[in-house]
């Protein structure tokens, strides 16, 4: 039928023949689409952006959403002259606003996120097409492993999932780093769960367990994203003292929001709920020593200590005492 249609309308007028190229445009549907969400951060952006036109899979399309850069982040976008690179500007509205509004403009039948900071390899959405190409492209959330890469330039990898070492898909989140850049997720499933757009903070967790505990979900077995470690990461730096106690408020409030409003008694113990509280409140007491002074970090830490004891945090207790001895280690 679309044959027909195109050889009966070559042989017409032009405005036909314009028909035809749009409708030729409406079929072709491309593969991925790659959501950058950004600020401020021109110079680091160019390396995310080469990481995607380097992939030796070349059906995609890749959306930068500018969450009101004032530096020059748009020169840098329009710059590389790819066709496939579309430069997206919104009034600031924080990373959830930005990644919803590029998933609403996506073509691709499967979306994929990448940090303004962070890069692929040249392999990762490779390795996602070779899966959906041999099950015939089902409709299933696939995660490639990330690796910390250090300012000296070594990588350390994270935990991927194992079925045999955790016990379902949303266990694994809850408690691993999963992190939406990871994954690779059909489009259709982000046209019913969004980012929560009232949580700075959280927000992809958020979204991945509720997506996990509807969805199947595949580990590949690689490393692929790329996920740095710099002075400048992590959103501590675009906030002051002034409102550190009020995003520490609305970080504890997307918690008790997923919590609260969907059912995970299927997948996570009950306690987990208050396990991730007390978690989140002392990796901020461990950042208010440098921000806030030792004063206020002993608040913090004594709500994360009245929420939930683990010994799972040994760590995080450990690093606390450190950075209270000695603030000038306190991670960044």
């Amino acid at each position: 039928m679309f044959i027909f249609k195109f050889i009966l309308l070559c042989f017409t007028n032009r405005t036909y023949q314009l028909e035809v190229l749009i409708f030729i445009m409406k079929e072709k549907k491309t593969l991925f689409t790659v959501v950058i969400p950004t600020y401020n951060r021109a110079k680091l952006l160019k390396k995310a952006i080469q990481s995607v036109i380097d992939q030796t899979v070349t059906d995609w399309e890749l959306i930068v959403v500018d969450d009101s850069s004032t530096d020059d982040t748009e020169e840098i976008v329009i710059g590389f002259g790819d066709e496939r690179i579309y430069y997206v500007y919104q009034e600031k509205k924080e990373r959830s606003v930005a990644r919803n509004k590029g998933i609403k403009e996506a073509s691709g039948e499967y979306i994929c996120f990448l940090d303004d900071d962070d890069y692929y390899l040249e392999n990762h959405l490779s390795l996602f097409y070779s899966f959906l190409i041999e099950k015939d492209f089902p409709k299933i959330i696939l995660r490639s492993g990330f690796s910390r890469e250090f300012e000296r330039g070594e990588r350390e990898k994270s935990t991927n999932y194992e079925p045999s070492l955790h016990k379902n898909p949303v266990y694994f989140s809850a408690f691993n780093m999963c992190a939406v850049v990871c994954l690779c997720i059909p489009r259709e499933f982000l046209n019913k769960d969004t980012f929560p757009i009232e949580f700075p903070h959280w927000q992809d967790t958020h979204l991945i367990l509720r997506l996990l505990a509807k969805y199947p979900f595949h580990q590949i077995d690689a490393y692929t994203y790329v996920y740095r470690i710099h002075p400048l990461m992590g959103s501590i730096h675009h906030f002051t003292k002034k409102d550190f106690s009020t995003r520490m408020e609305l970080n504890l409030q997307a918690i008790h929001d997923l919590f609260d409003r969907y059912d995970m008694s299927g997948f996570l113990p009950e306690d987990t709920g208050s396990f991730l509280l007390a978690e989140k409140q002392l990796q901020y007491a461990i950042k208010s020593i440098k921000v806030l002074g030792r004063k206020k970090s002993l608040t913090f830490l004594k709500r994360s200590l009245r929420k939930k004891i683990s010994w799972r945090l040994w760590r995080l207790y450990a690093i606390f005492g450190v950075s209270f001895m000695y603030p000038a280690y306190s991670t960044k």
